[in-house]
């Protein structure tokens, strides 16, 4: 289990210190409209309400790009974050073993793990593979694959 989350940090740490695309990443909305042919841009997916129920305020997250991965990371002053990552053609690749991770019953196929640091849903829908992360919430299994629910539906709407 303690491998996952340090697969974990390290992806994170990894997106970190990825690039900026230029762009200023906008603010929540509540939908994200997308073309057949491109992902979503990540920074829209979270909404008002999560970013609420998770900082209990509504700011901007901070685009990246690592490679084919655009990111969008919200963190508050306690370091606790919520990152979300979305890639097009991108294979889905589940830890194996998969300790701990349940199912996904929306997209493509996809599953939900939890750890006592890091927890995420990673899911594919069509042609874009979508990660969503939290850091120091301790969200367990059930909570995580209810947000990556929610990104999915803001993906996809």
């Amino acid at each position: 289990m303690w491998k996952l989350g340090v697969m974990l940090v390290i992806g994170m740490l990894v997106v970190a210190c990825g690039g900026s695309d230029g762009s200023t990443g906008g603010e929540a909305t509540d939908t994200a409209a997308v073309s057949a042919t491109q992902t979503p841009d990540p920074c829209t997916l979270a909404g008002d309400a999560v970013l609420e129920a998770y900082f209990g305020e509504v700011f901007v997250g901070e685009p990246s790009e690592a490679g084919p991965i655009d990111s969008c990371t919200w963190r508050d002053a306690n370091a606790n974050s919520l990152l979300i990552q979305v890639a097009s053609d991108h294979a889905l690749t589940k830890p194996d073993p998969c300790e701990g991770c349940i199912a996904l019953s929306y997209g493509d196929d996809g599953y939900a793990a939890e750890s006592p640091f890091q927890s995420s849903a990673t899911f594919v829908s069509g042609s874009s593979w979508y990660s969503v992360t939290t850091t120091g919430f301790r969200d367990d299994a059930a909570s995580i694959a209810a947000l990556g629910e929610t990104i999915f539906t803001n993906a996809t709407s």
